[in-house]
């Protein structure tokens, strides 16, 4: 079986001179929009999709479902290929997935085929995002990290909030088609953002294949659980799921101690901080991809709005969220991470509850999905581009791999708690109830603080 890493690390090479900062920052937004549209464009056109492939709302919800399952596990494997191949692979890993997975979706016919394509390209999208993250933590100084992160969060978010737009008119003027196929964009910027890496990798050693399997096995094992009040399996198969799921998670708890600077890092592991600050980033995102699947379906089912249209109504939420993402930015130098994350995951639970007491009326669904953009985007920012450079260098870029799975089984767990509760309750009540989501993540940010600060406290009682 393929052996732990090995803790040495790698000769970091000579130092490398540190780019230009919002140019930067510029640069790598440029690469990542393109993988959000992925997300925020294919909701727009999934009323299209569902049409013209007769696609339930269960199986809509899995189109969306299957490239965040994909993007979720790969941003992990990538992760730590990062680490031990260097980012110059993982770029072009990247660039071979979202090309390939974004000309089957493009010519899919059946439900099978897109969401085949849909997991093929969510895969690049891990490789590419683990990669562009790396980016930062490798030639840029902690201090200057921040003005980088909020050039590149603020693009993606104006890209992101306009793919609602985007997505929209591509529809209603090309096809659908065009739509799932925008991710393969982020192609054109692989070559300057591959030019950034360094040569050498931080780290030296085998990938854990064992770690990476386990790690792969729970995470479909537990969004197809999520998924399961929608798809209505058999009590047979969710008992065997459960079985299965809970043997992995087992398995994988004595696999790390085992292997301690494995697929996850022991060290990871045992981080309370790091924890609860992935798991209030998933309640964050979740709420987000709740809303963003919901809303369009609301607004043309119940009020007949073309997809041109609710694209360019939700406009001023995008321009909202990366108004959030400077503003984090500029903060989150001078304001604990935690404390603005649990300011963020507010906008959450006002966003759903506005758009539930709404009763879907369509004024309260766009203040609703402006609220929680800002949130996510905002949360890229203070948490997801930030934690994770708190790791020792050789294991940075799996710890952005992790985090990012934690937070994006988030999305995986909103679409599904949309899509379970909505035949019994409808869609206005179902988005009400997800607010018990980020509600959720203000407790788990500030609890996130309370650690990191109890142990910057002890840390130099220790050393004196």
């Amino acid at each position: 079986m393929i052996a732990g890493v090995a803790a040495s690390p790698a000769s970091s090479g000579p130092a490398l001179a540190e780019p230009g900062r919002t140019r930067t920052g510029l640069l790598l937004g440029a690469a990542l929009s393109p993988i959000a549209l992925g997300v925020s464009t294919t909701a727009i056109a999934l009323p299209a999709i569902s049409a013209h492939m007769g696609l339930s709302q269960p199986q809509a919800a899995w189109i969306l479902a299957a490239y965040l399952l994909a993007q979720s596990v790969c941003v992990s494997l990538f992760g730590r290929l990062a680490d031990l191949r260097g980012l110059r692979l993982t770029f072009s890993a990247a660039a071979v997935l979202l090309l390939v997975g974004s000309a089957a979706c493009a010519i899919s016919g059946s439900f099978a085929t897109i969401v085949a394509g849909r997991l093929l390209q969510g895969a690049g999208a891990g490789a590419i995002t683990v990669s562009l993250f790396g980016v930062v933590g490798t030639r840029f100084s902690p201090s200057a990290r921040p003005k980088v992160l909020g050039a590149m969060t603020a693009l993606v978010g104006i890209v992101s909030g306009s793919g609602t737009l985007i997505g929209g008119v591509v529809t209603d003027a090309v096809s659908w088609r065009a739509v799932v196929a925008l991710p393969a964009l982020a192609v054109l910027v692989v070559p300057a953002c591959r030019a950034l890496c360094p040569r050498t990798p931080a780290a030296s050693g085998r990938i854990d294949g064992t770690g990476a399997l386990l790690v792969a096995a729970i995470t479909a094992v537990a969004v197809v659980l999520l998924e399961s009040p929608s798809t209505h399996p058999g009590t047979t198969l969710l008992i065997v799921l459960l079985i299965v799921g809970a043997l992995c998670c087992t398995a994988l708890v004595r696999h790390v101690r085992r292997v301690p600077l494995g697929f996850i890092p022991l060290e990871l592991a045992r981080d309370r901080r790091f924890i609860r600050a992935g798991l209030a980033g998933l309640s964050i995102y979740g709420v987000y991809v709740a809303m963003l699947f919901a809303v369009p379906l609301i607004l043309t089912e119940s009020h007949g709005w073309s997809a041109s249209r609710i694209g360019l109504v939700l406009l001023p939420a995008a321009i909202f969220g990366a108004a959030a993402a400077w503003v984090v930015g500029a903060l989150s130098t001078r304001v604990d991470p935690f404390r603005i994350t649990a300011v963020l995951a507010g906008f959450g639970v006002i966003g759903a509850l506005v758009a539930g007491i709404g009763n879907g009326a369509a004024v309260p669904c766009i203040i609703g999905l402006a609220l929680t953009l800002s949130g996510v985007t905002g949360a890229n920012v203070s948490l997801v581009a930030r934690v994770p450079m708190m790791a020792a260098a050789e294991v940075r870029s799996v710890a952005t791999g992790l985090f990012t799975l934690i937070f994006q089984i988030g999305g995986a767990l909103g679409s599904a708690m949309v899509a379970g509760l909505d035949d019994p309750l409808g869609d206005p009540t179902a988005l009400a109830c997800v607010a018990i989501l980020p509600l959720a993540g203000v407790w788990l940010a500030l609890s996130a603080g309370r650690v990191g600060r109890e142990r910057d406290e002890l840390e130099p009682a220790t050393a004196s």
